[in-house]
């Protein structure tokens, strides 16, 4: 049973976490986002989104450690956290780029 509650402690860290993610690129719409330091405009949920999703992540994913052994534990809260994380703020910076495009071919003409 305690496997079961680690992976859903895990499971909801990551939720929160890339819920954070959202919201924070939801905030600093038109603006880019760094892909370390905080972005320019930070909302309160976001900050405590994305801390309490890592501290349940990790802590599930060592809960659950006996599972995957503490190279797996180690690889799994990687993916769980940071390809989400570079996933949603590519995407973002992507967007704003775009508009950036669009806006100067519009200025020009």
């Amino acid at each position: 049973m305690d496997v079961g509650w680690g992976m859903l402690c895990a499971i909801a860290g990551a939720v929160l976490y890339t819920a954070s993610f959202l919201v924070a690129s939801r905030a600093n719409r038109g603006i880019r986002m760094p892909w370390w330091t905080n972005p320019p405009r930070n909302t309160a949920w976001s900050l405590a989104g994305r801390s309490l999703g890592a501290g349940l992540t990790v802590w599930g994913v060592i809960w659950t450690s006996t599972l995957f052994g503490p190279i797996g534990s180690a690889v799994l809260v990687a993916l769980v956290m940071f390809v989400p994380m570079f996933v949603i703020i590519g995407l973002h910076n992507r967007r704003v780029g775009a508009q950036d495009q669009d806006f100067a071919s519009s200025a020009r003409t």
